[in-house]
């Protein structure tokens, strides 16, 4: 995540800074459909179903090292259903190192990452002219695991282990004087292996892809950018006989985002060498 501004501190200083944080809240809308492909024609995005909010840190990676220590997400989305109770539809706090998913939509009851986790892995910002662009991975890399779906028979946390990985990119344009266009897009493809115990392990795949457009103010050390974005998960499983086999899973969630960013620390400057002379005859 997934991703919205990312600026580039120069001497004008309107683009900000390539390591920043940010936060952002808005309304959402969602539709799913299991069994069934999603009819997107009938889709109104005026539908809106709760509130979202979300904290992302960003930071370019020069090394492994940093890209396990940076792209840390959090976000929770609060919906009300067809029979009006409020419910938690998302929750997640995400890191390289543990993670911890509830994403009900996409039959994730309770999902703990103790040995690995998810990032967004920032691999390389720059700028030419008036555009400033940014590519990034979203990554998903988890040796050990625990987790309950909704499709499980005996409602039991299963041990598990997942790998995905993907693409994303954005871009930001400087229109007028601090005023910035913001577009970005990612996809990203996901395995879990869940263990059963006693019957075939139940086996997940996913495909997550996202995309943004928004229009914000971009100062040297803060920014602002009101947003329009959509996301489609597709999810199909294969189960053994005591499940239900062959369901498919198609989930679309919208919505509106206000984000406010501001610099981060940024890696810090070494300092210079001195170097000192000693008269041989004080020794």
């Amino acid at each position: 995540m997934k991703f919205l501004l990312i600026p580039l501190a120069t001497g004008g200083g309107v683009f900000p800074t390539m390591e920043h944080d940010q936060i952002s809240m808005g309304p959402y809308g969602l539709v799913q459909s299991i069994e069934s492909p999603l009819d997107m024609g009938a889709i109104d995005p005026t539908q809106l179903r709760g509130i979202e909010l979300r904290y992302r840190d960003i930071s370019p990676a020069d090394s492994f090292e940093e890209a396990l220590a940076s792209g840390y997400t959090s976000l929770i989305r609060m919906g009300v259903d067809e029979s009006g109770t409020v419910q938690l539809d998302q929750l997640r706090l995400e890191t390289a190192l543990v993670s911890l998913k509830i994403r009900r939509n996409m039959g994730d009851e309770f999902d703990l990452a103790v040995i690995g986790g998810d990032t967004e892995i920032t691999w390389k910002v720059g700028e030419k002219g008036p555009v400033f662009y940014r590519t990034f991975s979203p990554t998903n890399f988890t040796l050990l695991g625990f987790s309950n779906t909704d499709f499980d028979a005996d409602a039991k946390l299963k041990g598990y282990i997942s790998i995905g990985s993907g693409l994303g990119g954005e871009v930001l344009i400087r229109t007028l004087g601090h005023v910035g266009v913001m577009a970005q897009g990612a996809i990203q493809a996901r395995s879990l292996n869940r263990h059963q115990g006693g019957a075939p392990n139940q086996i997940r795949h996913e495909v997550l892809a996202d995309g943004e457009l928004g229009l914000g103010y971009l100062g040297s050390s803060f920014g602002i950018l009101l947003s329009a974005w959509g996301e489609l998960g597709n999810q199909w499983e294969i189960r053994d006989a005591d499940g239900k086999s062959g369901i498919d899973r198609q989930v679309a969630t919208w919505g509106v985002r206000l984000t406010a960013r501001w610099a981060g620390q940024g890696p810090q400057p070494e300092e210079p060498e001195v170097e000192t002379s000693v008269d041989a005859r004080t020794w």
